[in-house]
């Protein structure tokens, strides 16, 4: 048992081992980067695509989903609108964030018609015209005033949102 301390010497090949075990070299060591970011990119690829050929009827059912753009809804909605007993179909200014968000308003020309009829009508026929496109009625739903019919319609673009409208169509059919 020694209890002094012990002097090391220094290793004479200290240098040249550095260089050889250590990343010494600037350029050498941003290509082992470069090489490292473009595996980490080239794997998150694979898991794109592993994902893609797990749900392709998912991104089928996107491709084959409708994307109306907004003069094109007019003319989809109105001939079942007016067979309803709703006239005057308007578009209000769209709002452009990230989300496209498009205000609507008609008339309800059936006099007998009481207020919540009148909505619940109108509420499953934009649904009923809209349910195989990108377009949906809004959750804060359809307002009513004295015949007067008014609502927000969302369109969806980006895929992640485009996804899970399939998903929760494909979730309703299986429900039923």
């Amino acid at each position: 048992m020694e209890l002094g301390t012990k002097i090391e010497k220094p290793d004479p090949d200290f240098e040249k081992d550095r260089i050889k075990y250590c990343l010494v070299d600037k350029e050498f060591r941003d290509k082992l980067f470069e090489i490292q970011i473009g595996l980490e990119q080239l794997a998150q690829f694979g898991k794109e695509m592993k994902e893609k050929e797990d749900n392709k009827h998912v991104y089928d059912a996107i491709k084959e989903l409708k994307k109306p753009k907004i003069a094109e809804l007019i003319p989809l909605l109105t001939p079942s609108l007016e067979k309803a007993g709703y006239i005057e179909l308007h578009l209000d200014q769209p709002e452009m964030g990230k989300d496209v968000y498009l205000g609507f308003s008609c008339l309800d020309s059936k006099s007998d018609r009481d207020d919540y009829d009148s909505k619940r009508t109108l509420k499953k026929l934009v649904d009923a015209v809209l349910k195989d496109t990108n377009w949906r009625l809004m959750s804060d739903g359809i307002s009513y005033r004295l015949g007067y019919l008014s609502g927000r319609l969302r369109a969806y673009e980006r895929e992640e949102d485009l996804m899970q409208l399939v998903i929760k169509k494909d979730a309703r059919k299986s429900e039923k």
